[in-house]
């Protein structure tokens, strides 16, 4: 499957078979990914932020200078996967077994960012 550039924003793709796909720059915003599989995936640049990818396996993708801020991605397989200057900002990622390399290389949090961006006035 070759889809560089293609917007799936929003679309329902739980439990689909994307791998080995070129997504380039594609965009995933808000996308349903859960249980979908994205094993080897060529993902550079390509875009996943509020994404809802639970138990979805991105096994030797490349998300290189991907963004998955606020990406949902609990329980999900990221073994192998290549993580340089991934944007990983506000990910819900328990249960994820990142390496310390994969995290090493991956621009994560930045926490005043995410206390403004969640940050709700007293009742």
């Amino acid at each position: 499957c070759h889809a560089a550039t293609a917007c799936f924003g929003e679309a329902s793709l739980g439990e689909a078979d994307l791998s080995g796909a070129i997504l380039h720059r594609a965009s995933f915003d808000g996308a349903d990914l859960k249980a979908a599989r994205l094993d080897a995936a060529q993902l550079h640049s390509a875009q996943l932020t509020f994404a809802k990818a639970e138990l979805a396996s991105f096994a030797g993708a490349d998300l290189t200078y991907a963004d998955l801020s606020y990406c949902i991605l609990v329980g999900a397989a990221m073994d192998d996967c290549i993580t340089e200057k991934t944007n990983l900002h506000g990910v819900a990622d328990t249960g994820v077994r990142w390496t310390k390399h994969q995290l090493g290389v991956a621009k994560q949090t930045d926490q005043d960012r995410y206390e403004a961006e969640t940050w709700q006035p007293p009742p």
